[in-house]
């Protein structure tokens, strides 16, 4: 918790561009507030909230480009890779199914919103 006691708000990181990036609230209540993250276009890209400390689980959202759902459930890091306890599907809405491949979603995901 990096929030000073009493304080509370929303913090904007954004794209070298000038978009919005990511907003994210954060206080000093000790409760586990969403992230979002979003596309250049403004779309939104990923929501997750932490929601046990001790193994590194988060709830997690994410969206496809086109507004589709990709990736929908748990997320956990209980090494170094992240495992997943969550719903799939590709860009076409068909389900996709095995860590290997929503990782891959995930990835394509986290790559097309990187400012790099």
């Amino acid at each position: 918790n990096f929030a000073a006691p009493g304080t509370e708000g929303i913090m904007y990181s954004y794209f070298k561009s000038g978009e919005l990036s990511t907003s994210s609230k954060f206080s000093s209540d000790d409760e586990n507030h969403p992230t979002h993250s979003f596309y250049r276009s403004g779309k939104q890209a990923i929501e997750f909230t932490l929601t046990d400390e001790d193994s590194s689980t988060y709830d997690i959202k994410y969206w496809y480009e086109n507004g589709k759902l990709a990736v929908d459930g748990k997320m956990s890091y209980p090494e170094d890779d992240a495992v997943y306890d969550a719903k799939a599907w590709d860009e076409q809405g068909k389900p996709v199914s095995g860590n290997a491949a929503i990782t891959q979603i995930v990835e394509s995901i986290h790559d097309k919103i990187s400012d790099e």
